[in-house]
């Protein structure tokens, strides 16, 4: 335990303690009894006390059995309730304890009394002894085991002298604490249907005088509970919230939950329970509105600018202090100090940003004694002490409060000087007898011994013990010099308000800055092997060796060229390189002045595989630029098949007028680049230049497949959280037009863009810092495109510091690189372990989760067969292809094989209407037919089925009673009609024929049948 460790974050002194040897990433949790503060967590069963301000630590508990999760004592201290990692519950009673038969100012609970043999020892020193007396029973102690749970125990509070709640990961339950009958609980299976099967991550009281107590599930919703009613089995709901309080699911400490996640907890004071989950204050007040009924009023609070930008994690009341000051902490690493507006009890006012950027985020934090305590995850504590002293936070009464300035910064503005040479003094202020603060209604004739206003003023004196501090001075009673040397009167003499007026540094804001350029899939310049390219076709890799570096593309199928690999010798300083179907295309920096010297100009040619007459070109075109700063970047493309001689297969530019160029991509019959001038160049094959346009903002990123090319650019200046504002351009590079045009509204809150690329049916994808990959789709045919997030991969680390690097997407699934231990991007040096991760969209919990899969699926599925039809219709440009529509007809019948199994679940569970809904999402006739067999036992939706098939396809009728044998089929099924929606998909057009019926018959029959169907 190392203590005393002084630092200074936004000039506000606070000292941390190191709980533990061994740093993890687990919660820390404060307790709060006998007027002590203990704090718990982490991987060992350690109960430690903070001593004299925190300033050192004693361990006073042990449980060898596994980690301490959970500890609650009941309002008479008889009771103390243990909950552990293994999901063991232990209470301990102490019926002989009775805190109110002593006159001692601080009465010792004997749960956190620590044995004579130990006593005094510190966390560290006791870690290592291991003492028994740290496990061994108190004096008067009877511990008994309660119910046990399979999952790590989560939380748990009383709810009287009697009651308590536990909760674990799998499940949350009411028990008697007096009983010794563990299998007696309350509640278990109400809380655990409102939280759709899942156990609680916190639990709190809402009300000081009643059992009503609040959960907060595991997927992050609140609910209510009434326990107010003598009899256990009278306890219900009181209120389930519709929308969720913490957006982001917790999926538990067994499958990897970060330590914040996990610190998500409710906080009841005063009649009003603050919320956690964002990133301003969230309020729920439980009002009795009569007789044993209640009632749950929601508020949301105002965002407060400068304050939280990530999700509040928990609060604490500043006790002692009128109950008007909180102090939060954030996902974000900040800690604030908060006071009541006055206006209203739910609406706050940011007083101090405490901490910030505090990393790790802190998990908890309690406030006692005039102390502030905040604990990390990795085993640290910091505290503030007198900390209504060192704020200037103001006792019961005052009219405001004003937070003054630290001695340290007091002390820091004395040593700082005017241009006259006199010292700089801070002095504060006060308000006057009526609360006013204006300058006007200030008495400066008045002596007093507090200050007069909030700034500075310049004086004479040579120390801080100057008269015009205590205002004793003939000076200060009569005037004094000003900073230019004119006079300032305190007497009946005109006051010139401005010279007195307070001079406040304004602070100067900070913009987030915008992102910088980036290649996909490309590791940082400055390492001497590194990735200058990674997608579906190979890798790009670069050496640096002597001086020169060495070129190694590598292609992942082997029958993609004759040779698998293809390296040479850049002696240009390529820095960037892209992919294609037909070539690299590799472009340079800008040149130095050194480039242009004539033995560095001809080693730079002889290393390139290009003809004597393009060298010649190349050695004319930078001789011509030599001596010149405008010379621009070089680009080079290497072929890998040529009709003409090998060594004329390849080609270069040099640009001019100092043009850098900042991303390149190539695919079929093109190439591109994007540069510093906005520019868009592109260039066929062959070396030929095309189109030039202009781009909307600076750009990002370029990336290209087949005969498709997107370009991202700053759209807008970033939000003041950091979240970039870009814009997209989708082109299609062989018809030379553009696709779609929009903004790039896929980057959550507080990220930039991190990957960009085509699957393998063209469609664009993106994926941002957080982790989170879209994919832009088309809901009209073209006319208008949209993100839409296919794959979440915050949901898949096992802890935060895993991250997955993008390297492509095909087949449903994204090629990557899994990166651990805060790792940013794999080594060039070998080869890296690459992991496939199916798509998955963020779909929550329905009402029927054995469906949950197959909807996911089905939707995904859906917009898939969309997506590669309209990329279709826009590349073949009119044009029919008969195998097209047979592939899409065949994807068809996979899809709608899907949405039939969802569709069988959902009628066997008898949500008709539901089932009713997925019909709409079928496309072949034949899939209308076989929803009808699906519902023979339904007459009324296989009517509504009917009718639909009708409207779509026309109108013949089918039984499904003469049809009964037929099974679902899959795809390449040739039973039957597979006529194809025309809503959907393409009409084939060649259509087997259907048979016809005798009208007349038809008819009665069709009424007869619709008679019969029960």
């Amino acid at each position: 335990m190392s203590a005393g460790i002084t630092a200074e974050k936004a000039n506000l002194t606070y000292e941390t303690i190191n709980l533990e040897l061994d740093e993890d990433s687990h919660p820390r949790r404060f307790l709060q009894l006998s007027k002590q503060v203990f704090v718990y967590g982490g991987e060992t069963g350690d109960l430690v006390r903070l001593d004299e301000g925190g300033k050192k630590s004693t361990l006073v508990r042990q449980w060898d059995e596994d980690a301490l999760r959970a500890v609650c004592v009941s309002p008479n201290q008889r009771f103390v309730v243990v909950g552990l990692e293994c999901g063991t519950t232990q209470i301990y009673d102490y019926a002989d304890f009775d805190p109110k038969n002593t006159s001692a100012d601080v009465v010792v609970h004997p749960f956190v009394d620590v044995p004579a043999s130990s006593s005094g020892s510190t966390a560290e020193e006791s870690l290592l002894s291991q003492s028994d007396t740290l496990t061994s029973p108190r004096v008067g102690e009877v511990m008994r085991h309660g119910r046990s749970s399979d999952t790590p125990i989560r939380d748990a509070i009383f709810l009287d002298n009697q009651y308590v709640v536990i909760t674990s990961e799998s499940s949350t339950f009411v028990c008697d604490a007096t009983n010794h009958n563990t299998t007696r609980c309350f509640l278990e299976d109400e809380i655990q249907k409102a939280h759709d099967g899942v156990g609680c991550r916190a639990l709190e009281r809402v009300s000081q005088n009643s059992r009503l107590f609040a959960t907060l599930g595991l997927d992050g919703r609140m609910s209510y509970w009434n326990c107010t009613a003598d009899d256990p089995s009278a306890w219900a709901l009181l209120h389930r919230e519709t929308a969720l309080c913490v957006p982001r699911k917790d999926v538990g400490e067994i499958l990897g939950a970060d330590a914040w996640v996990r610190s998500c907890r409710p906080v009841y004071h005063s009649n009003w329970l603050a919320l956690p989950g964002a990133s301003y204050w969230q309020w729920r007040q439980v009002i009795e509105t009569s007789s044993s009924k209640y009632e749950v009023k929601e508020f949301e609070g105002d965002a407060v600018s400068d304050s939280h930008f990530n999700v509040i994690l928990t609060a604490t009341p500043c006790f002692g202090l009128d109950d008007r000051y909180w102090c939060s902490i954030g996902r974000d690493g900040r800690v604030i100090l908060w006071e009541k507006d006055g206006t209203s009890d739910r609406r706050m006012k940011m007083v101090q940003c405490l901490v910030e950027n505090l990393d790790p985020a802190p998990t908890d934090v309690c406030f006692l004694n005039d102390t502030l305590y905040v604990s990390t995850a990795d085993a640290k504590v910091m505290m503030w002490t007198n900390f209504q002293t060192k704020f200037g936070l103001k006792e019961k009464g005052d009219v405001s409060s004003v937070l003054t300035t630290s001695k340290a910064d007091s002390k820091e503005n004395t040593d700082n000087t005017n241009k006259h040479g006199s010292k700089r003094k801070l002095i504060k202020a006060s308000s006057s007898e009526n609360g006013d603060d204006e300058d006007e209604d200030v008495d400066f004739t008045k002596e007093s011994k507090s200050a007069t206003t909030s700034g500075y003023v310049d004086e004479e004196a040579a120390d801080d013990n100057s008269p015009l501090e205590t205002g004793d001075s003939e000076e200060a009673r009569n005037g004094h010099e000003d900073l230019d040397g004119s006079y300032v009167s305190n007497g009946d003499d005109d006051i010139d308000m401005e010279v007195l007026r307070p001079r406040i540094a304004v602070p100067t804001l900070q913009l987030p800055d915008p992102q910088a350029p980036f290649a996909p899939s490309a590791t940082p310049l400055d390492l001497p092997r590194r990735f200058l390219c990674w997608n579906h076709i190979g890798t790009i890799t670069t050496m640096q060796s002597d001086g020169r570096n060495t070129i190694n593309m590598q292609f992942h199928d082997s029958g993609f060229r004759v040779r698998p690999t293809v390296n040479f010798t850049d002696t240009m300083g390529f820095i960037m390189g892209s992919l294609g179907e037909e070539g690299g295309l590799f472009a340079t920096d800008l040149p130095h002045d050194d480039d242009d010297d004539d033995d560095d100009l001809r080693g730079v040619v002889d290393g390139l595989q290009i003809s004597e007459q393009t060298k010649v070109a190349l050695k004319r075109s930078r001789a011509g630029n030599k001596g010149k700063k405008l010379a621009g970047s070089t680009i080079y493309f290497h072929r890998f098949e040529t009709i003409a001689s090998i060594r004329d297969k390849d080609w270069y530019i040099t640009l001019d007028c100092g043009e850098r160029v900042l991303g390149c991509a190539c695919g079929t019959a093109w190439s591109a680049v994007i540069t510093s001038r906005r520019f868009l160049r592109l260039f066929t094959s062959g070396g030929n230049q095309d189109l030039i346009l202009c781009l909307s903002g600076d750009p990002v990123t370029i990336v290209g497949r087949s005969r498709l090319l997107a370009v991202f650019y700053h759209d807008q200046q970033p939000q003041m959280d950091g979240t970039q504002k870009l814009g997209f351009l989708l082109y299609d590079a062989i018809a030379n037009r553009v696709i779609g045009k929009g903004p790039v509204s896929c980057l959550s809150p507080r990220s930039s863009l991190e990957w960009v690329g085509f699957s393998a049916d063209l469609s664009l994808m993106a994926m941002d810092s957080n982790g989170l990959l879209s994919m832009l789709i088309s809901l009209d045919s073209g006319a208008g495109w949209e993100w839409m997030p296919v794959l979440d991969t915050q949901e898949l680390r096992k802890s935060e510091s895993d991250r997955f690097w993008p390297i492509s997407v095909m087949d449903g699934k994204l090629n990557c690189v899994p990166l651990k231990g805060g790792v940013k991007y794999p080594s060039a040096a070998r080869k890296p372990i690459t992991s496939n991760i199916g798509l998955r969209l963020p779909f929550v919990r329905g009402l029927l989760p054995q469906t949950k899969a197959l909807e996911e699926l089905s939707v995904r599925a859906i917009v898939s067969l969309q997506q590669k039809k309209v990329m279709f219709e826009l590349v073949a440009d009119g044009d029919v292809d008969e195998q097209f529509e047979r592939d899409h007809e065949r994807l068809s019948a996979q899809v709608d094989k899907v949405t039939l199994k969802m569709f069988a679940e959902t009628v066997k569970a008898g949500k008709l209407e539901k089932a009713l809904d997925l019909v709409e999402r079928l496309h072949l006739e034949k899939s209308f037919e076989l929803a009808m067999i699906l519902a023979t036992n339904h007459a009324k939706l296989a009517s509504k089925i009917e009718g639909i098939r009708e409207r779509r396809f026309g109108g013949h009728y089918f039984d499904p009673y003469e049809s009964s044998d037929l099974a679902i089929v899959g795809p390449g099924s040739t039973d039957r009609s597979t006529k194809t929606s025309p809503d959907a998909s393409f009409v084939p057009r060649t259509k087997r024929p259907i048979e016809e019926r005798d009208s007349d018959n038809n008819m009665s029959d069709r009424a007869t049948r619709k008679r019969r169907l029960p």
